[in-house]
């Protein structure tokens, strides 16, 4: 699941993760405090969306330990098959509803792809569970979760970042503050990407959901990756009447900033629809100038 996801409430509450932002008092080296945000719709109930793609990552872990008997493999693919239906609920009513017309399309393509990986997932199964699951059956079914796993992980990020944008939950906080927790408040993975921040702008301060800009630095720091950008930076610009952030490909004279680890999101087919779709929802402007993305909020007088 997201990064954020383990801290969602019951089954049937629609909780956001933490957004992490910062109290405007603050020193500006570092977070202090953080603030509670109202929860998304109930659109979705994230416990049961969670419990299902951790179900499927149980699975590939049991599947890649050759001391777990088959018969304890196939004693989970009823659960396996229950996460699969939870899933396909949540994101065709995700598709059915958007108050924009990009956000419907975009949730659209997002419900195409994660039910194809479904569908994927619940015939490999269906094959593992028709005959003996003999070592080649068993690595057959394995290569599939594995693949999938990960997929319907970004899925659900994605949606949470759509639902959220939706009902963003803007705040007054300052851009510097705002900029230190987009890449300091991400959880540790095996994809940490080094990123640097400069800023220093001074007071300059703006309305925003923190937890919904969060997530698009981000997935714009995702972009610049995979575009072949080896070394980001996030640049803060506080304009006469914009507060941006910047993020691009580091300079020669930024290399020597001491740079943050930050979680790498995954990129899917339906990723940037989405982002696009959330910024706009949220009022917030995305633009981008070849390898380099801005978001932009109003500043506040």
């Amino acid at each position: 699941m997201p990064s954020d996801e383990s801290r969602r409430g019951s089954p049937n509450t629609a909780t956001p993760p933490s957004s992490g932002v910062v109290d405007r008092g603050a020193p500006t080296s570092g977070p202090a405090s953080s603030t509670s945000q109202p929860p998304p719709a109930e659109l979705v109930s994230w416990g049961p969306v969670r419990d299902a793609v951790t179900s499927v990552h149980n699975l590939e872990v049991l599947l890649k330990s050759p001391r777990v008997a088959p018969k304890v493999l196939e004693g989970v693919m009823p659960e396996l098959f229950e996460g699969a239906a939870v899933l396909r609920s949540a994101f065709a009513a995700a598709a059915q509803s958007g108050s924009r017309a990009d956000a419907l399309e975009a949730r659209k393509e997002l419900a195409a792809f994660a039910t194809a990986r479904l569908d994927e997932l619940e015939q490999a199964m269906r094959q593992a569970s028709s005959s003996e699951l003999d070592a080649r059956a068993r690595l057959a079914l394995e290569q599939v979760v594995t693949r999938v796993s990960v997929d319907l992980n970004a899925c659900a990020e994605l949606l949470d970042l759509s639902e959220r944008a939706e009902r963003a939950a803007p705040t007054e906080l300052g851009l510097e503050e705002l900029a230190w927790v987009s890449i300091r408040n991400t959880r540790g993975s095996e994809s940490d990407f080094p990123v640097r921040l400069v800023r220093d702008v001074g007071d300059c301060v703006l309305r925003a959901d923190p937890h919904v800009f969060k997530r698009l630095v981000a997935f714009a720091v995702a972009q610049l990756h995979a575009l072949g950008v080896a070394k980001v930076t996030l640049r803060v610009l506080c304009e006469s009447d914009m507060a941006r952030i910047e993020i691009g490909p580091t300079t020669d004279a930024e290399a020597v900033l001491v740079p943050s680890s930050m979680r790498l999101v995954r990129r899917v087919p339906p990723t940037d629809a989405i982002v696009a779709a959330a910024a706009r929802s949220a009022a917030i402007e995305l633009t981008q100038s070849g390898t380099t993305i801005a978001l932009g909020v109003p500043r506040i007088p």
